[in-house]
C-alpha cells in the first residue's frame, strides 16, 4: 500500500472491526515493476460470521483522468478569474462547482457562496431566469448529458433587478471518453449590442417607410406634369392635323 493511504486503509479496517456495514475506499498499491495502480474497495461487512467480503477493482485510469481534469480546471480558473466573460461550472444536476468574478457581477451576486447548495431550479426560483427563458436553458442544458454544445441566447435578470440579455455557450466536460464529468458554460453581456441592432433595424425600416412615400409622392407629381404637359401639347396637334388636311 502506498504510504499516504497506509492511515485511511487501516482506518477502514478499524471500521469492519466495529462493524460497520458498508466501506468504500481507495488506495494505491505497488505492482512488481514498481509503479502503482489505484484500487477502488466496496466492503461488506458480515457482523453475524465475525468476516467481510471485499471487491476491488482497477481505477486507475480514471484517477488520472481526474487528476488532469483537476490540472486542467486549475488553468483555465487561473484565466477566468480575471476575464471580464462570465463563466459558470455545474455538476449535470445543477450544483456549481465554480464560478467567476465576472459571472458574480452579471447575476449580481458577492460571491459563489450565495449559490451554494442550489441547482438550476433554484435559480428559476430566485427569478434569475422567468419562465420562457428558463424553458430555453433546460431544454439546452439536457444537452450536455447528452455531450452536445451549444450556444444561444437568453434574458437574465440579476438579483438587484438588472436585465441583460445574454449569449450563453455551454458544452460538456468529460471525464473520459464516454463519461461527462461536469458541464461549463461562458456569459457575454450583449445586451448594448442587441440594443444597438435594434436601433439599427428601426432606423432602417423607417428609413424604408420614408424612401416609399417619397417614392409615392414623385410618382403622383410626376404623373401630373406629364398629364399637364400632355393637355398643353394635345390641341395645338390637333389645330395642325385640321389645318394640314
Amino acid at each position: 500500500v502506498h504510504d499516504d493511504d497506509v492511515e485511511k486503509t487501516r482506518q477502514a479496517l478499524i471500521d469492519a472491526g466495529k462493524g460497520k456495514k458498508e466501506i468504500y475506499i481507495e488506495n494505491r498499491y505497488k505492482c512488481k515493476d514498481g509503479s502503482y495502480k489505484w484500487i477502488e474497495w466496496k466492503v461488506l461487512v458480515i457482523v453475524k460470521e465475525n468476516k467481510f467480503i471485499a471487491v476491488g477493482r482497477d481505477a486507475t485510469e480514471r484517477k488520472q483522468a481526474e487528476e488532469a481534469l483537476k490540472k486542467s480546471e486549475e488553468r483555465y480558473r487561473a484565466i477566468a478569474d480575471n476575464s471580464r466573460v462570465g463563466f459558470w461550472q455545474t455538476t449535470l444536476d445543477g450544483k456549481t462547482i465554480y464560478i467567476n468574478p465576472a459571472m458574480c457581477r452579471i447575476l449580481e451576486i458577492e460571491d459563489s457562496e450565495e449559490l451554494h447548495g442550489m441547482t438550476y431550479d433554484s435559480f428559476y426560483d430566485k427569478n434569475f431566469f422567468d419562465k420562457k427563458n428558463w424553458q430555453i436553458i433546460k431544454d439546452e442544458l439536457a444537452k450536455r448529458k447528452k455531450g452536445i454544445s451549444s450556444t444561444y441566447e437568453v434574458e437574465l435578470t440579476g438579483k438587484n433587478g438588472t436585465k441583460r440579455i445574454v449569449m450563453i455557450s455551454g458544452a460538456p466536460i468529460f471525464l473520459s471518453e464516454d463519461k461527462i464529468h461536469s458541464a461549463i458554460a461562458t456569459f457575454i453581456d450583449i445586451t448594448d449590442k442587441t440594443k444597438a441592432e435594434k436601433a439599427l433595424m428601426k432606423a432602417h425600416d423607417e428609413l424604408e417607410e420614408r424612401v416609399g412615400q417619397r417614392t409615392a409622392e414623385l410618382s403622383v407629381t410626376t404623373f401630373w406634369t406629364f398629364l399637364r404637359e400632355l393637355s398643353t401639347a394635345w390641341p395645338a396637334s390637333s389645330g395642325d392635323a385640321v389645318t394640314n388636311g
